[in-house]
């Protein structure tokens, strides 16, 4: 079984040079956590990003059981915040699970282990940010 303890370690690294540490169990506070990032974000940048999790091969679960259903959860966080910030100019959504769900061969942009990705796909994040940037 996958495990159910998920922890979160994110710095925020600020112009200065000083960083913000967010070290959390997921499991019992995933969307104050991802709120809080959000909110010191946009305090400190003109443009933020959110992005969620790309799919998992069908295959994966059978040798990662629940890890799709973790992936659900924080996707699912993420589309909550972005509706918190509906307007906010400044906070766009990288949505790379829906575009890769709408493609018709999942593993020209997942890895054979099922879950990690391409460079090629990380090449696609790259373009559907630069996109939005000047939005």
């Amino acid at each position: 079984m996958y495990s159910s303890k998920i922890y979160l370690a994110v710095f925020l690294l600020f112009e200065n040079n000083s960083y913000f540490l967010i070290l959390n169990n997921l499991n019992s506070n995933r969307k104050a956590v991802y709120n809080k990032i959000v909110e010191i974000g946009l305090k400190q940048y003109s443009k933020m990003f959110l992005v969620n999790i790309c799919p998992t091969l069908p295959e994966t679960e059978s040798h990662s059981p629940g890890l799709s259903g973790s992936i659900d959860l924080y996707n699912s966080a993420i589309y909550e915040i972005m509706d918190n910030y509906k307007g906010e100019e400044s906070l766009k959504l990288i949505d790379i699970n829906s575009i890769l769900l709408q493609q018709s061969d999942l593993k020209k942009y997942i890895l054979p282990d099922g879950h990690h990705i391409f460079p090629s796909t990380h090449q696609l994040i790259f373009e559907e940010i630069i996109k939005h940037f000047n939005e």
